[in-house]
């Protein structure tokens, strides 16, 4: 929401996910079904919420930190719907204990770990991964990235990060990849590469009152939920299509029609 009347837009460093929260109970906005984080940390890890006891340790210590104020948790890492660990953070973020939420790294194989050094690298987060030798409930608050807003729903997520991250060098590490990978791993690498050297824009949206600022923002969101819809399954031209190409000869035979009634149907259509 914009604090003034008038409605702008804000471009920012940024990361998309293809994919969403884990679980529907972290959604915090019911109506929208999407969850909205400010100024949160963002924990990267490739291992596998299972156990309570593997993250219990490091909860322990994020509730410490938390103790001056409450700052929300991102956590990107696979999760088993079987596991106690992700049933316990679900249960805490939807009684309000700890604004937290898990996302499914998107990707299989060398292409999910890839996504997962990005993210970790454009968040400043330091990946904790088992082929390192590094267990999740030894996670240290240090270890945690931080990004400007998160917005994620069940389809996808997005980060925003400070301006003064710079993505160049990863961004040209990438480039030089492509330049060497095989056939097999071009696609893969492309679109990793698309990913780090996008942009996440921020829409403001204004109004005179309270009613039409939420007005606007209902106008604006389903203006974008639509064209994200077009992106990902494509656009079929129908009945507004048809309207628009007989608009012309509807008038002209309007005018040709001697009932009134349906002369005035035929210039509505």
């Amino acid at each position: 929401k914009s604090k003034t009347g008038e409605s702008d837009y804000r471009v920012s460093n940024g990361y998309v996910m293809d994919s969403g929260l884990s679980s529907p109970y972290f959604i915090k906005n019911v109506d929208k079904m999407e969850t909205v984080f400010s100024n949160a940390r963002v924990l990267v890890t490739d291992q596998t919420l299972v156990s309570v006891p593997d993250i219990l340790p490091f909860l322990e210590k994020y509730d410490e930190y938390c103790r001056t104020g409450m700052v929300p948790l991102v956590i990107v890492a696979d999760s088993s719907n079987m596991g106690e660990a992700l049933a316990v953070l679900a249960n805490n973020a939807a009684k309000g204990n700890l604004p937290v939420c898990v996302v499914a790294p998107d990707g299989i194989g060398a292409q999910k770990a890839g996504n997962l050094s990005d993210i970790a690298e454009v968040t400043g987060a330091r990946l904790v991964s088992k082929d390192r030798n590094m267990r999740l409930k030894d996670t240290d608050i240090e270890m945690l990235g931080w990004c400007k807003e998160f917005k994620g729903d069940m389809k996808s997520c997005k980060f925003v990060v400070s301006d003064t991250v710079n993505t160049l060098p990863l961004q040209a590490r990438l480039a030089r990849e492509l330049e060497l990978a095989n056939s097999e791993d071009v696609p893969g690498l492309k679109e990793r590469l698309g990913r780090v050297s996008g942009k996440a824009v921020t829409i403001v949206v204004g109004g005179k009152t309270e009613t039409e600022q939420n007005e606007r923002m209902d106008r604006v969101d389903d203006g974008i939920r639509s064209t994200q819809d077009a992106f990902r399954h494509g656009v079929v031209c129908g009945g507004g299509g048809v309207y628009v190409s007989l608009s012309e000869k509807m008038w002209f035979y309007g005018d040709t029609v001697k009932d009134k009634k349906y002369a005035k149907a035929y210039k509505l259509l």
